[in-house]
């Protein structure tokens, strides 16, 4: 005898399980003495939508005889679901819209009530009867319970495990299967694009379908079909609405508008609405009552909700004589995207159904634009997340879950009407030098189909190899794409090292491209080039400042460097402690004669070989103190162990200002700012250097043994100023 509810796991037993059980064992010692009652239950499970968060599920039947003549039955039943929440709405009266009746052999009768005992446990009471001479077989049924599925993916089904009071349940009865979701989804799609030229798509003076098809206005279509026979129904009598589809659109331009069918004609229908897309014949949509086995026709819903839900259907009913559905309606774009929502009125319930979705896109041309691809996209509404009882909630309500293709239903995957993705190579092996220059080689990605075709570009690496060494550019396209591919083997060994670049298009295929990167040993390289100064990596340089550039391999007889083709004056070449001592500093002036540029390419030549073309921006002015490159008054070089005393007089060495200088230089020495420099122009038979003499205000406060130091020159915009990055100034009293 079954007495607690099962639901999944066993579940604690709460105090007013403990006194169900407690009256239930009673029951059943009385009606040992009196003549027992057993009651066996029965159930044949419905096919239910897999995304429902309201699913109504197969009756529950309870067969009750035995007992003695006379007697008066009294049965309290719980059916306990398991695998999924109780989404019964409670209506006005407290009504949860489940029906239970009772035959005893002359009709069913309504009877007792229905209410919730928690989020999966249905209690029916008042199931009352007299057994009469001869034995009574009593038959109660439970109907309308609803279930949320759609938030609990991959169930098998959904079972409920019956107890009562009043009669026997024996246990061997088992769980009942009540319902079982159809497939992965109910809802199956493909959606076929369409470019907006940058030359734009015209806006006909009448606004119907026949019209928009005859000036050529961009269309893009999505079909939509059954993931199982019966996934779309009409509305129910029950229901304030019947299957619905929200169709989301995105991705559309500044000033484009949208306009969609007023009413959709699908594959059953006398004429199908279709823009021609899919192989199809295109026209409007048409529809001749009497077919007999029905039609799929849906109307588009006016006000509805971003869910879905609410709104007026444009057609409440299928209509009563021949008609062709020409209207279309403009759809408020918010942000380039829009909702629309459909509604199914008649279907032909023997067929596994579909119905294609136009939407006209009109806009103005815009020279030399970004070539726009918007997208369709569809899901069964009203879209909810509300998984337990809620007299608010919509009734139906679905998860929010994306189709799969169609195509495969269908039978057409292959289909020449669809885009397909093709690449001209399979491979790209490139060749270089361990820490040297970028190689770029390119791939094309075409559309070999028709439509549109978008895909996105990723890279992957070998586990545990080196990664990142790899860069795509752009990472996605539409269509006829060239796609530039750059391997670094800036902070790569000598080796061979692979990845693989996948062009991914969804539905309309994915393809690899193996790459090879042979790196040798490493030859005249380039890494670096910064202020002399500052070493800031990726700053600017000021034509006339001295530089640093460090390399590999820069060592040698004979050493060049030029600027845009400009020589540079080179100082010396100095050994680091780099890439295993393959690298070395190079001292250099940068040419003055680069005056005006904002960028230069950098080469480097030693015996002959040269470097990879080093890319540098330029700007007038980027000034920096050499540190230590603080002199003292007595000409010592300042540092912790000889400090500056208050009231001397320092002097600094800088690069970066352009000569003659630009503008008012002055100096910031700790909160001080704004000093005028006794001095400051270039340092005498120093090329590239720039010295500054200061007298250090005998006021200065300042903390510990130092005060930071400054030296600053208005920028291009007057209101600004440049200033080099901060150097310790160290001082005494």
């Amino acid at each position: 005898m079954e007495l607690a509810i099962q639901s999944g796991n066993a579940q604690k037993m709460t105090g007013i399980c403990r006194l169900v059980c407690l009256a239930a064992v009673t029951a059943v010692v009385a009606f040992g003495q009196l003549g027992s009652v057993t009651c066996s239950p029965y159930a044949v499970p419905t096919t239910i939508h897999p995304e429902g968060l309201t699913e109504r599920v197969g009756d529950v039947t309870i067969t009750c005889s035995g007992g003695n003549a006379g007697t008066s039955v009294l049965i309290t039943a719980f059916v306990g679901i398991q695998n999924a929440t109780v989404t019964n709405a409670p209506d006005a009266n407290g009504n949860l819209g489940i029906n239970v009746t009772i035959n005893t052999g002359s009709g069913p009768v309504p009877v007792g009530s229905a209410q919730l005992n928690g989020t999966q446990t249905v209690v029916v009471q008042g199931a009352a009867y007299t057994v009469a001479p001869g034995g009574t077989v009593a038959t109660i049924t439970v109907s309308g319970i609803r279930v949320a599925i759609g938030n609990t993916p991959g169930i098998a089904a959904v079972y409920a495990n019956l107890g009562g009071v009043g009669a026997i349940f024996p246990p061997s009865n088992g769980p009942l299967a009540l319902a079982v979701p159809a497939g992965s989804g109910s809802l199956l799609s493909t959606y076929l694009g369409s470019i907006i030229p940058c030359s734009g798509s015209p806006l006909p003076t009448v606004i119907d379908f026949p019209t928009f098809l005859g000036v050529g206005t961009s269309v893009a279509s999505m079909r939509v079909t059954e993931g199982y026979i019966g996934a779309f129904s009409p509305r129910d009598p029950n229901l304030p609405n019947g299957t619905r589809l929200v169709v989301s659109l995105a991705g559309y331009p500044t000033g484009a508008r949208v306009f969609v069918p007023d009413v959709l004609v699908g594959n059953t229908g006398s004429g199908p609405t279709s823009a021609g897309a899919f192989g199809s014949f295109a026209q409007s949509g048409s529809y001749i009552p009497g077919s007999g086995s029905g039609q799929l026709l849906l109307t588009r819903v006016d006000r509805a909700d971003a869910s879905g839900a609410g709104g007026t259907p444009v057609l409440p009913v299928s209509p009563t004589v021949p008609t062709t559905f020409t209207g279309l309606t403009e759809v408020t774009l918010v942000k380039g995207a829009a909702v629309v929502t459909y509604e199914v009125i008649e279907v032909a319930p023997a067929y596994r159904e579909n119905v294609q979705v136009p939407v006209f896109v009109v806009a103005p041309p815009v020279p030399n634009c970004t070539v726009a691809q918007p997208t369709l996209s569809v899901k069964l509404g009203p879209i909810s997340t509300v998984a337990v009882s809620d007299n608010t909630a919509p009734l139906p309500r679905y998860v929010s879950a994306t189709p799969q293709s169609d195509c495969s239903v269908i039978g057409d995957c292959t289909a020449t009407y669809f885009p397909a993705l093709s690449l001209n190579t399979t491979s790209l092996t490139f060749n270089g030098a361990a820490y040297g220059a970028t190689q770029i080689l390119s791939f094309t990605a075409s559309n070999t189909g028709q439509g549109v075709i978008s895909y996105n570009i990723t890279t992957t690496y070998p586990a545990g190899a080196a990664s990142g060494w790899l860069t795509v550019t752009p990472s996605s396209g539409i269509n006829n794409q060239t796609v530039n591919v750059a391997a670094s083997p800036a902070a790569l060994l000598p080796g061979t090292y692979n990845a693989t670049i996948t062009v991914n298009a969804g539905q309309f295929g994915t393809q690899n491209i193996q790459v090879t990167f042979a790196v040798g040993a490493p030859g005249v390289t380039i890494q670096s080039i910064v202020s002399a100064a500052t070493f800031l990596q990726g700053g600017p340089l000021t034509p006339g400042s001295i530089a640093s550039m460090f390399g590999l391999n820069l060592s040698g007889k004979a050493i060049s460097v030029s600027f845009n083709g400009l020589g540079a004056q080179v100082f010396g070449v100095y050994p680091t402690s780099g890439s295993g001592g393959l690298q070395q500093q190079v001292n250099l002036l940068v040419p003055a004669g680069l005056a005006g540029q904002t960028s230069a390419l950098v080469v480097a030549n030693v015996d002959g070989v040269s470097s990879n073309s080093f890319p540098v921006s330029l700007v007038q002015n980027s000034p920096g103190v050499f540190n230590p490159g603080i002199l003292n008054q007595n000409f010592s070089v300042n540092l912790p162990s000889a400090p500056a005393k208050v009231g001397s007089i320092v002097s600094a060495y800088m690069t970066g200002l352009s000569i003659p200088l630009t503008g008012q230089v002055t100096v910031k020495i700790g909160t001080t700012d704004f000093l005028i420099p006794q001095y400051a122009g270039v340092a005498p038979t120093l090329s590239g250097v720039q010295q500054i003499n200061v007298l250090i205000p005998p006021s200065l406060s300042f903390s510990g043994n130092q005060a930071s130091f400054q030296v600053c020159i208005p920028a291009l915009d007057p209101t600004q100023r440049l200033c080099s990055p901060v150097v310790p100034l160290y001082l005494t009293q």
